[in-house]
Parts: C-alpha cells; sequence; structure tokens
C-alpha cells in the first residue's frame, strides 16, 4: 500500500500528462456531464482490458485507476468551486453547527449543480423537442433565480 501523498503524486503527473495531450482546461473544458461521460468510457475501457486479458500486469489496471482519478481530478478543477467552498465552510464550524449549517450549505451546493445543467441545457437550444413545455421551463428558470442561482 503507498501513502495517499504518493497517490496524489500519482494523479498530479498524470494531470500533466492529459494536460499536455488534451489541452488545458481553460482551452478544452467539459460540462459536468460530459465528464460522466469520459470517466464511464475510461471505466469501460479498464474494465473490457481485464475482461480481455490485456493490461493485466503489475501497472496495467493501476495505470487506468490513475488515468480516471486524473479525470475526476480534472473535472473538480473545472467544476469544483461550490464543492470547496461547502467543505471549506463546514471544516471551521463547531460540530454542533456543521449539521445546521451543512443543510444551508448542501442548497448552495445543489443550487450550483442546478444552474450549470439549467445553462447548459438551454444552450443546447430544448424548445426545439417535441415534448417541449415552455411553462415548465419557465418555472425551472424562475426557481433558480429565486435561489440565487441564476
Amino acid at each position: 500500500m503507498i501513502n495517499p501523498s504518493d497517490v496524489l503524486d500519482l494523479i498530479t503527473e498524470e494531470r500533466v500528462k492529459q494536460d499536455v495531450e488534451h489541452g488545458s482546461l481553460e482551452a478544452h473544458g467539459h460540462t459536468v456531464p460530459e465528464w460522466y461521460v469520459i470517466i464511464e468510457v475510461l471505466i469501460r475501457k479498464a474494465a473490457r482490458e481485464w475482461y480481455d486479458k490485456k493490461q493485466v500486469g503489475a501497472g496495467g489496471q493501476t495505470k487506468r485507476l490513475v488515468q480516471i482519478a486524473a479525470v475526476a481530478t480534472a473535472a473538480l478543477q473545472q467544476h469544483g468551486e461550490a464543492a470547496l467552498r461547502v467543505y471549506k465552510q463546514q471544516r471551521t464550524l463547531h460540530p454542533a453547527q456543521a449539521s445546521e449549517h451543512g443543510a444551508l450549505l448542501q442548497t448552495d451546493f445543489l443550487s450550483s449543480e442546478a444552474r450549470d445543467l439549467f445553462v447548459e441545457l438551454r444552450s443546447h437550444d430544448a424548445s426545439n423537442a417535441p415534448t417541449f413545455d415552455r411553462a415548465k421551463w419557465d418555472r425551472l428558470e424562475a426557481t433558480l433565480i429565486r435561489l440565487g442561482a441564476l
């Protein structure tokens, strides 16, 4: 077993390689759902390689784990502001306050996630879909505005 610091070193080294290969997050970022798809593809690839007995050696499968962890790290680098804010705020609270305040922070986090998804869906112009309902769309937007997410 290796220590957490060494794990972070592996992930950091892989992140550097990924940025060189694919470009920086600023130049080639993704939405949260796109990051999920990328991670899913890597997991399926790892499972297929294991099933087909490829990359089974000493570092083969663990190399895939490092790649997956690095991609998840990239996603958090790009979209983790709300999660980091919640984490930092919870660390400063007394344990008795943390659960009470945690509900408010969770709402803040969910509002950020909802805003990101709303903006992503709006950019795809859902109004052309046959099941599009303008009233529901407007209600969702109004709710997000009331939450302070938009």
